[in-house]
């Protein structure tokens, strides 16, 4: 062992010497991040890139992608840095695919800057250390480590890896032309075959059923009017992470539940054509949903129960005001209560259907 009595353990050149446990900052990591590598970057998040009238749906989280040309081991894919507004630190990941997908096979959980370097990354004397100015008052807890959205991670990596252009256009190189196909080298192009079974797996995926987008549609019309905010109150009322949600307002938009997006505008809450009738909490007072309703009184035997008059009443005024799922608020069913023409379609779905009834009794 070299002498260290006298040495500083923290400047030390000699790497034997030097106490590298005080390298906090992960800067230079994040850095060399770009060396060699293909590169992804997401938008977000919303303080940093948005003006203060931009509505709430555009993204408050960022994903990163590094594909390094030089593998770090069998199956291995890339490297990711994901930030989120919602979180205090940042989460890191390398990935790999073993033939099932997408995997994390390194996790780490950090804050950029602990505050006992300077902006150079040399180490400040305990008595020149700082507290960092966006310090978070909270940092890693149980509760944080739920809310780190790792499935949805994986998920929207997977979409950005799936495209495969990069065999007929090339890769886009930053400062530069884009680089060929055939001019990629044995290691670059390893790294982009990885990822072919991957895209395999994704197209082999079932679509999202349309009711499902039906009602986020309907929640999204809903919510918007409510003011900022939507997306994360869609996010507690599915139970999803917020990306999730956006996805899936993105994916209602495409089948036409929404209304397409608008040039210079984002989070257009508006329905779509293939939205049908009766949808986003308006009555459907079509002849194929009133029929639908006296065939439910039977088929529940309604009639039969010992129930009042307004118990059979708020049956058929849910069933009029439910969007194709078969969901009503109870908000909208209370306003629905009290709205004479809801309320008059229902008192005559309800005289036909004890008609029916009367008649069948006798028979």
């Amino acid at each position: 062992m070299p002498d260290t009595e006298s040495s500083d353990y923290i400047t030390h050149p000699d790497p034997r010497i030097c106490d590298l446990s005080y390298s906090r900052g992960r800067m230079r990591q994040l850095v060399d991040l770009n060396k060699g590598s293909f590169i992804s970057t997401g938008l977000g998040p919303l303080s940093h890139y948005s003006s203060p009238v931009d509505d709430e749906d555009w993204p408050r989280d960022r994903i990163e992608i590094y594909i390094k040309e030089k593998t770090r081991g069998p199956d291995y894919v890339c490297d990711i840095i994901y930030r989120s507004e919602e979180l205090p630190v940042t989460v890191y990941a390398v990935l790999l695919n073993r033939g099932r997908g997408l995997e994390i096979t390194e996790l780490e959980l950090f804050r950029e800057s602990w505050g006992c370097e300077d902006e150079d990354g040399n180490y400040l004397d305990p008595d020149e250390q700082r507290r960092p100015v966006n310090d978070p008052a909270v940092l890693i807890s149980s509760d944080v480590l739920r809310r780190i959205p790792l499935g949805d991670i994986l998920t929207r990596v997977e979409q950005e890896l799936s495209d495969e252009s990069w065999r007929t256009e090339g890769i886009p190189v930053l400062m530069g032309s884009a680089l060929n196909a055939e001019d990629l080298t044995a290691d670059q192009r390893r790294a982009l075959e990885n990822l072919t079974t991957i895209s395999t797996r994704r197209r082999g995926r079932p679509e999202l059923d349309d009711e499902l987008l039906i009602e986020i549609a309907e929640e999204y019309i809903a919510e918007a009017p409510q003011g900022r905010g939507a997306i994360r109150r869609l996010a507690q009322t599915f139970d999803r992470p917020e990306p999730t949600i956006r996805d899936w307002i993105a994916a209602a938009r495409r089948r036409g539940f929404l209304a397409p997006a608008e040039p210079g505008r984002r989070g257009v809450a508006a329905p779509g054509p293939n939205l049908p009738a009766g949808s986003a909490g308006g009555p459907d007072f079509s002849r194929d949903r009133r029929r639908t309703i006296v065939r439910m009184i039977e088929g529940d035997e309604l009639l039969s129960r010992d129930l009042s008059e307004d118990s059979q009443l708020l049956y058929i005024v849910g069933a009029l005001i439910c969007n194709a799922a078969g969901i009503a608020k109870t908000d909208d069913l209370a306003a629905a209560m009290r709205n004479p023409e809801i309320l008059s379609t229902a008192v005559d779905i309800l005289g036909k259907a004890r008609r029916r009834h009367a008649v069948r009794n006798h028979q």
